[in-house]
């Protein structure tokens, strides 16, 4: 079994820029302001699928904050 992934996004977010997350801890960094109406936004995103016994699987997780997990159950 193998899945053709691609990046989920909230349309919501699709216009802004990605932040650059890669520079020198004490470089000064100026950073675009998130506007007020996205602010404490959360999206909930789900991928359900049937795994055959005794194959192997790799999961890659990309989330900012926090996720859960659920392997069987």
């Amino acid at each position: 079994m193998s899945f053709n992934s691609v990046w989920i996004c909230a349309k919501e977010y699709a216009q802004l820029q990605p932040i650059d997350v890669f520079h020198k801890q004490l470089a000064e960094v100026e950073l675009e302001k998130t506007p007020e109406n996205l602010k404490n936004t959360h999206c909930y995103f789900r991928k359900t699928f049937d795994a055959a016994k005794g194959d192997r699987y790799t999961i890659n997780i990309s989330a900012d904050d926090f996720y859960k997990l659920y392997v069987n159950g």
